[in-house]
């Protein structure tokens, strides 16, 4: 299409052919899988995009099956098996079929591709530590055990949260302004405070966390999203904590006052670019 924006154009086609859901079921429902997917194919990093095929192939009838995305993937990286966008996609299709082993496989390879890079580290510790979770509410949830076989099996599924500890280390190395990586490493050294050294790096980066706490003159942006029935629902508000400076309060107003503008825009007979342009 030519239209540059990581791919969200896909995004809201998607939106528009399956709000006609009620006149034509078939069609438009077709339509809105088939723009997802080739979005998908030209950005499989977009999360967006993938979240909406997710939801077509769980939610609908007849669509198609899950499977489909994942051959899509697994075709495309035969014919490109350095593309890391392609094992960025491949990871979060496999997380979102909750097969946290080939997920994580592939951001494994992400990392290979890019040593040094702050997502592929970051995402491969977050996923090992989903797959400890599910693992965990597992165990919670088997009351069939005695007591020494559930120590055993606590046991094993403390290696696999340990096993999430190094790749976060790197992306903190990597980014140690990121928030997320902190908090993760805080929460994680915390549950394996038991194995040898995890309490002194819980301290670590319990004092890391602390300097986190916002400030005097700091803004938040609180960004929330819902998707309901194929419609998609965001929210974002910045707040000020206490007095901001000049330059900060006017940034804050002038953003706001463009936002209005934009949305002035966007009715029916207008184009997307009439929205930035406002």
């Amino acid at each position: 299409a030519g239209y540059k924006d990581e791919g969200m154009i896909y995004c809201y086609l998607f939106h528009c052919y399956n709000g006609q859901e009620s006149v034509d079921a078939e069609k438009y429902l077709t339509l809105a899988k088939n723009t997802l997917l080739e979005g998908i194919k030209l950005y499989p990093k977009n999360a967006t995009i993938l979240d909406g095929l997710m939801w077509l192939y769980t939610a609908k009838e007849n669509i198609g099956d899950p499977a489909e995305l994942v051959a899509m993937v697994e075709g495309m990286l035969k014919e490109d098996p350095t593309n890391y966008d392609l094992w960025f996609g491949r990871g979060r299709v496999y997380n979102a079929l909750k097969n946290y082993d080939e997920c994580i496989a592939s951001f494994k390879k992400c990392v290979e591709l890019r040593p040094e890079d702050f997502d592929a580290n970051y995402y491969t510790g977050v996923f090992i530590i989903e797959k400890a979770n599910a693992l965990n509410e597992a165990l919670n949830n088997n009351y069939n055990i005695t007591y020494e076989e559930r120590a055993v099996e606590d046991e094993k599924v403390n290696k696999v949260y340990a096993e999430a500890l190094p790749w976060l280390e790197k992306a903190h190395q990597l980014n140690p302004s990121n928030f997320g990586a902190v908090e993760y490493l805080k929460q994680l050294c915390f549950r394996l405070r038991e194995m040898d050294g995890m309490m002194d790096k819980y301290n670590k980066y319990n004092e890391l966390y602390k300097e986190y706490i916002f400030k005097e003159g700091d803004i938040i942006s609180v960004d929330c999203g819902t998707l309901l029935d194929g419609f998609c629902g965001d929210s974002c508000y910045t707040f000020c904590v206490g007095e901001v400076d000049d330059a900060t309060r006017k940034l804050l107003q002038v953003t706001k006052e463009s936002l209005y503008k934009g949305i002035e825009q966007a009715v029916h007979g207008k184009r997307i670019g009439d929205i930035g342009s406002a």
